[in-house]
């Protein structure tokens, strides 16, 4: 595909992920006649505006990587009409070209015709594509159930009333919660008692039971924005930059206000807090230009016996306490000068008493040369002794002595 026809594919694509996350509210989403809901309900809202168009957002992108992977199935699913030629092709324009091209390949008229249509749909060709379909009497049924399967039930613009969008949130039940974790087994709960109490709906009169149900949405919906969001910062680099943008246009909308803030801090806290992992290549990798003022330098025999011997250090460091979890990729700069953090401050060194013993024995035994100047700078917390300090690795903990000693046979004794 040429670079003018790849742009016009972006195009389409992107147009197709607006509309699947378009914003749903008021008489464009809820059918004429409907009781509305009053303009400060908070929950409703925020499950209109922000996570059921992030929902068919994900959707969009899931069905446009995987169903590829699914043609066998979905193919032969009855969804619907055969459609027309036009269509079938405004259909398939919208959605990525490998994807495109592998529903093609399903219409069986034989290769070199399929070959034909294949180039004209992706050439933009649309009167040769239609005439190439029409003149040879191609069956569409397979292909059309692919296209309405993807369209249908994610990207055609929906009008719910109230009972629909109850059905909605029931999509999102499964019977056999067991290989959920408990976050999500608490959230598909809270479905479920969420639609107990729906007949809220109808009962204005029962305050408790339409606060409950109140309630209850919102709690799945926080956590089920929560899960989606989870799946998108994991990897931003998974996703084209149109489907990214259209993420973070949903989830900046005014009314996801404080909430998406408290779901990114709850995310980059949950990963601080996760056992430090390097790569083996670790201390093979190139050291940030300002790592020379930044950290220390760590002994040779350090380095060679390798990045998970230093990652279990610093892991048990965090782990006894004398570090805060979320400073370990912080303390690990520190020492080995790589995979600089993004943000570089001072990491508070929480020793009984205040006293900097424990801190002084591992600078003492693990760097080159011990640099009483840059601990002071790099570390705050502990009451630093007046005078010289190299006597006073020898009041570091027995238990921190014997653990280093028995992960770097090789350093020197203190």
């Amino acid at each position: 595909m040429d670079f003018k026809a790849k742009v016009a594919y972006q195009k389409r694509y992107k147009a197709a992920l607006q509309e699947a996350g378009e914003p749903r509210d008021g008489k464009n989403f809820i059918l004429p006649g409907a009781q509305l809901p009053s303009i400060d309900n908070q929950p409703f809202w925020f499950g209109m505006q922000v996570v059921v168009p992030l929902h068919d957002t994900f959707a969009f992108i899931v069905n446009n990587r995987l169903l590829r992977e699914n043609i066998e199935h979905f193919m032969n699913q009855d969804v619907g009409p055969a459609l027309t030629t036009e269509h079938l092709y405004l259909r398939l324009a919208t959605i990525l070209p490998d994807t495109a091209e592998a529903f093609l390949r399903t219409i069986d008229c034989g290769n070199s015709l399929l070959d034909q249509i294949v180039d004209a749909f992706l050439a933009a060709d649309r009167q040769r594509f239609c005439s190439l379909l029409s003149d040879n009497n191609c069956p569409l049924t397979k292909v059309s159930n692919l296209c309405n399967h993807l369209w249908e039930r994610v990207t055609a613009p929906r009008e719910l009333d109230f009972d629909d969008w109850r059905e909605l949130h029931k999509t999102f039940v499964v019977s056999d919660t067991s290989m959920l974790d408990e976050t999500q087994q608490a959230a598909f709960a809270a479905v479920n008692e969420m639609n107990e109490a729906a007949t809220a709906w109808q009962d204005r009169e029962n305050p408790e039971q339409f606060s409950n149900y109140l309630d209850k949405t919102e709690q799945f919906d926080r956590t089920y924005l929560r899960h989606l969001l989870g799946i998108y910062w994991d990897d931003p680099t998974q996703l084209l930059p149109e489907e990214r943008n259209q993420i973070e246009e949903i989830t900046h909308r005014p009314i996801a206000g404080t909430i998406y803030d408290d779901l990114r801090r709850e995310y980059d806290t949950s990963l601080n807090v996760q056992p430090l992992s390097l790569p083996d290549d670790y201390f093979a990798l190139p050291t940030h230009r300002a790592a020379i003022e930044e950290s220390f330098s760590l002994r040779i025999e350090v380095i060679k016996a390798g990045a998970d011997k230093f990652a279990t250090l610093v892991n048990h460091i965090a782990d006894k306490g004398y570090i805060n979890p979320s400073d370990r990729q912080l303390f690990a700069y520190r020492f080995s000068a790589r995979q600089r953090p993004s943000a570089v401050g001072t990491i508070e060194w929480r020793a009984p008493n205040n006293r900097p013993y424990d801190l002084i024995y591992l600078i003492r035994t693990l760097t080159d040369r011990a640099d009483y100047h840059k601990m002071r700078r790099f570390f705050t917390g502990p009451d630093w002794p007046a005078r010289s300090t190299a006597s006073y690795a020898k009041g570091a903990s027995f238990e921190l002595k014997t653990f280093v000693n028995q992960l770097y046979p090789p350093l020197k004794k203190i």
